[in-house]
């Protein structure tokens, strides 16, 4: 029993190591994990029973004054500091107590284990905030990966047409990411858009918004090297592929010829109906027979690989259609 208990405690020590322990013997002899804190509470056990008060007194100093310069030569953040000058503080109070009793001569064994006790209780409770710090650290390296990870959606353009005067009303679903919109979104309202000759306002008119949304199910393989030295012959011809019309292709090339750098090539990468609709549902009412969307994300052109769509899914028109096209700048080529 003896040599199996042994062999268990020699694993513990090989497959487990513990931090290095805050106790007199690991700091001196600089020893880690389970071998540190045997010898630190073998040698405070010892020194309890043969030093007694005197004792207590010393390691009270000393716990105090070694946690008070890590807590100001280490590196914290958010409730570490509060979690480490609480321990410091308890250790304060406790050599305090225990200079009380000696010096009004109560310092016996059960007035010392009490106070003892009492700061290791507390100190337990100190243990929650550091743990609480782990998890805002996280929180706030998680936040911001997400915040870090928010793509610039420009200049979507919804644009609606049927075949009789109509109101319809335009939802969308994600609108906290909205940063802009003209006509101004109205927040659990959405637009309404009145259809007249064909198209909103009979103008060929368009609801507009920007956004920024998550970057997650975004496709980077297939799309299109945009050349900048022919940036609007690339993008009308691009449009067109697509199926855009005249008036949607004559706005997109406007507006990305002021957006893009003509001294640069890009990728267009194109992300079809389901990929925006996952990101920013679209409700229209009453209900559309056809509803396209195509956004592009558009990065520069760094030799990256990229191959042509085999299939290409163009524009769908209908009686009562949803038109929208909108782009997305890469973070890192803004």
């Amino acid at each position: 029993m003896a040599a199996a208990l042994i062999v268990t405690l020699l694993a513990v020590l090989v497959m487990y190591p513990q931090p290095a322990q805050s106790g007199v013997v690991s700091d001196v002899l600089g020893l880690d994990g389970m071998t540190g804190k045997v010898a630190d509470d073998i040698f405070d056990g010892g020194c309890k029973i043969v030093g007694g008060p005197v004792y207590e007194l010393g390691k009270g100093i000393y716990d105090t004054a070694s946690g008070a310069i890590g807590m100001l030569t280490g590196d914290h953040s958010t409730v570490g500091p509060v979690a480490g000058w609480a321990n410091v503080g308890l250790d304060a109070i406790s050599t305090g107590l225990i200079i009380y009793t000696i010096v009004t001569g109560t310092a016996t064994l059960p007035v010392l284990v009490t106070i003892t006790a009492t700061v290791t209780a507390a100190k337990v409770a100190v243990e929650a905030l550091k743990n609480i710090d782990k998890i805002f650290s996280y929180l706030e390296n998680f936040l911001g990966d997400a915040i870090r990870s928010l793509l610039d959606v420009y200049k979507p353009n919804i644009y609606i047409y049927a075949d009789r005067d109509m109101e319809v009303e335009v939802r969308l679903q994600n609108a906290g990411y909205i940063t802009e919109s003209r006509p101004p979104y109205e927040p659990g309202r959405g637009w309404r858009a009145c259809i007249v000759n064909g198209s909103i306002n009979g103008r060929g008119d368009y609801l507009f918004y920007e956004a920024k949304v998550p970057d997650r199910g975004l496709q980077r393989q297939v799309g299109y090297v945009i050349h900048g030295e022919r940036l609007e012959m690339d993008l009308a011809w691009l449009m067109q592929l697509y199926g855009f019309n005249t008036r949607e292709t004559a706005d997109f090339v406007e507006y990305w010829t002021s957006k893009l750098d003509r001294d640069r090539n890009y990728i267009f990468y194109p992300q079809g109906t389901a990929v925006v609709e996952s990101i920013m549902p679209l409700r229209v009412k009453p209900e559309p027979d056809s509803v396209y969307r195509l956004w592009f994300l558009i990065e520069r052109d760094r030799g990256q690989d990229v191959t042509r769509p085999v299939r290409i899914e163009t524009v769908t028109r209908s009686e009562y259609a949803v038109v929208e096209w909108g782009g997305m700048m890469a973070n890192k080529d803004m």
